[in-house]
């Protein structure tokens, strides 16, 4: 009889420490969003979990634009070829340009005209030098002038106090040897620039062989050389070989 007592009891005491349950509220459902525009998703890859860019895009740096250049017409007529320019101060320019090799009865003579714009040319009057081909012009540092040129196969030069009259520089600038254990036919076409106390000359060597799909028998490598005198040049190594496809 305790026994029971003592269990109502204490069911009693349970039900009277438990805390009261709150009535659930109404859950409301939330309104409709207004005025959202839908957003279409980018294309993923897959497989690669990397974003497909869009193909239209533009592709190049902002702010730069390719070139455009526009025929402007004959600077000289005839037949001549390898022009050359120096800018000589005060907005005024000088072209040195040679007569064509297969005009008959030449003497690879040098001819010049000068410009104020770059489009309109002047002849100047007189040849500036014979025998002559691919002249190459630079300032040097006391104000005179050097012509480098190809003559008899190789490279030589000459210098002038007012580009005009020209007096041959002894020896040559750069002949048919070369780090690359090539057989040059011959050397030609120099460009040449002075930078940092150090002339740069690129030239062409000429090599026995023929182009695919080319109906000349002969090939060419650019070649790369420096000096710091403008006279003895070290050959350095091929700058472009044409023989690569």
């Amino acid at each position: 009889m305790k026994k029971v007592i003592f269990v109502l009891a204490l069911l009693i005491f349970i039900a009277g420490c438990a805390a009261p349950v709150e009535e659930l509220q109404e859950v409301k459902q939330p309104e409709p969003l207004e005025n959202v525009q839908e957003v279409t998703p980018l294309e993923q890859n897959t497989e690669s979990n990397t974003i497909v860019a869009d193909e239209n895009a533009n592709s190049e740096p902002v702010g730069e634009s390719k070139p455009k250049w526009t025929y402007g017409g004959l600077a000289i007529g005839g037949n001549y070829a390898d022009s050359d320019f120096v800018e000589l101060g005060n907005g005024k320019y000088r072209m040195y340009y040679a007569v064509e090799p297969e005009v008959p009865g030449n003497k690879l003579e040098v001819y010049s005209a000068t410009s104020s714009d770059g489009i309109a040319w002047t002849p100047e009057n007189g040849v500036r030098r014979t025998f002559t081909v691919f002249p190459d012009v630079i300032k040097l540092s006391d104000g005179t002038w050097r012509m480098y040129f190809q003559n008899a196969g190789v490279i030589k030069s000459a210098t002038s106090s007012d580009g005009l009259s020209w007096k041959d520089d002894s020896g040559t600038r750069m002949d048919e040897k070369n780090n690359e254990g090539l057989t040059f036919e011959n050397v030609a076409g120099p460009t040449t620039i002075y930078d940092n106390g150090k002339y740069i000359m690129v030239y062409s060597g000429a090599i026995s062989g023929k182009y695919k799909d080319a109906p000349n028998n002969r090939m060419a490598v650019l070649l790369w050389a420096t000096s710091s005198d403008g006279l003895k040049f070290e050959v350095k190594e091929i700058a472009l070989d044409s023989r690569n496809d």
